[in-house]
């Protein structure tokens, strides 16, 4: 009501759009892809209408990435690669921004490695190894900058071994071949 109300207002827009991506969240969760993908393009509007409005705002920048993420894997559950791979793709590309521009931000840096994990990850499900190897050796590095940075952090150690074994899985397959 209050987004509607004053439409002129970032926060009440920003506040609307974590409402779609949750209630998205809530129709993935109860597998109605449908609902998820109105709600996913709802948040996706909002998002880009702040990040537009307020191209330095870097949570705004944050959230258009998020919501470009939640469209990519929500065409990945739907079997539509290319779909993801745009999304995938602009998530990645505003992640890059972001991690560049305060490389000491830790989250910014754990989302560039979803980013590279992401795509990697799709590289793999359309046979290209190669692409999926660079994406991994990406994401790779920077979990272990963060697992050296907070060695305590249980979180970073575990990206840092799902990301290994994604890439111990790769050379495998490679040898097999």
């Amino acid at each position: 009501h209050l987004a509607t109300t004053d439409p002129d207002n970032a926060q009440y827009q920003r506040d609307l759009s974590i409402s779609h991506n949750n209630l998205g969240d809530l129709a993935i969760a109860r597998g109605d892809t449908t609902t998820a993908e109105h709600h996913y393009n709802a948040d996706l509007a909002i998002a880009e209408h702040l990040a537009t409005t307020d191209p330095d705002n870097a949570q705004y920048q944050r959230d258009l990435s998020v919501s470009h993420g939640k469209l990519g894997d929500l065409a990945i559950a739907r079997g539509d690669t290319t779909t993801a791979e745009h999304h995938y793709n602009a998530a990645l590309t505003i992640r890059k921004h972001l991690a560049t521009t305060d490389p000491d931000n830790a989250e910014y840096q754990r989302d560039l490695s979803i980013s590279h994990n992401n795509l990697g990850d799709l590289a793999i499900a359309r046979g290209d190894t190669t692409t999926a190897e660079h994406h991994y050796n990406a994401a790779l590095t920077i979990h272990k900058h963060l697992a050296t940075t907070d060695p305590d952090n249980a979180q970073y150690r575990k990206y840092l071994e799902i990301t290994q074994a994604a890439i111990q899985k790769l050379k495998e397959e490679g040898q097999q071949e």
